[in-house]
């Protein structure tokens, strides 16, 4: 049971992250897309 526990919470964390990741990626392409429209105007 506490290995489930554990892994459960191993798992939990490491979405987290991958989430926060993505999160900043999100706001990094977007803003690459908004000083690129800048630029092509």
């Amino acid at each position: 049971m506490l290995q489930t526990v554990g892994y459960n919470v191993q798992l939990s964390i490491i979405i987290q992250c991958c989430r926060q990741e993505l999160h900043f990626g999100q706001r990094t392409f977007n803003g690459v897309l908004i000083v690129n429209h800048r630029i092509t105007k």
